[in-house]
């Protein structure tokens, strides 16, 4: 399943870390140097591990209503449904609940409880499991998750790929500094 196997991938790159963790490879091989980093996130007066602050990204939905992306997704939904050949209704609930939630999330929609009320009867209707940020416990976004959903979006069929490039786009979100090699 398609989430199962983005959570997968993050699981084992985390697992695949080098020895000398002053040296980290990146996807091209160029060495990077994280020495400046902390090693452990850094704890509170009660010796709680404090997460390092997330990285900040501005609204840029601005000036659009809920309904307007959701009129977008949900006709993207019907349209992917509508395509056996390529995947099972629960396949495409699933790939279509990531790339949603994503969408919602950097469009400024994710604090919006209207919104999650009705992305989760969406995700119901699309043969979606649970809710994605509730299940992995990620509410906020970041670069980590966004890499996540960068892989999960360029394993999407290509059947969809305009489509679902207009409705990223239109939620102002731009996955391609994160996507990496041909789709397959």
């Amino acid at each position: 399943m398609a989430l199962l196997a983005v959570t997968m991938i993050g699981w084992g790159l985390s697992a695949c870390a080098p020895d000398d963790p002053a040296q980290q490879s990146s996807q091209d091989g160029t060495e990077i140097d994280v020495s400046a980093k902390p090693a452990e996130d850094p704890a509170d007066e009660n010796g709680n591990a404090v997460p390092s602050e997330p990285i900040a990204y501005t609204d840029p939905s601005e000036g659009k209503s809920t309904c307007d992306v959701f009129d977008a997704l949900e006709i993207f939904s019907e349209e992917a449904a509508a395509q056996p050949e390529e995947a099972s209704l629960l396949q495409v609930g699933e790939r279509l609940r990531i790339l949603e939630r994503t969408a919602l999330a950097l469009s400024g929609f994710a604090a919006d409880e209207a919104a999650q009320a009705q992305w989760d009867t969406m995700a119901e209707d699309s043969g979606a499991a649970a809710n994605f940020f509730e299940s992995t416990g990620q509410q906020i976004v970041n670069d980590d998750f966004i890499a996540l959903i960068a892989k999960a979006y360029y394993s999407s069929s290509l059947a969809y790929e305009a489509q679902m490039d207009a409705v990223l786009t239109e939620c102002g979100v731009d996955l391609a500094p994160f996507l990496v090699g041909p789709r397959e």
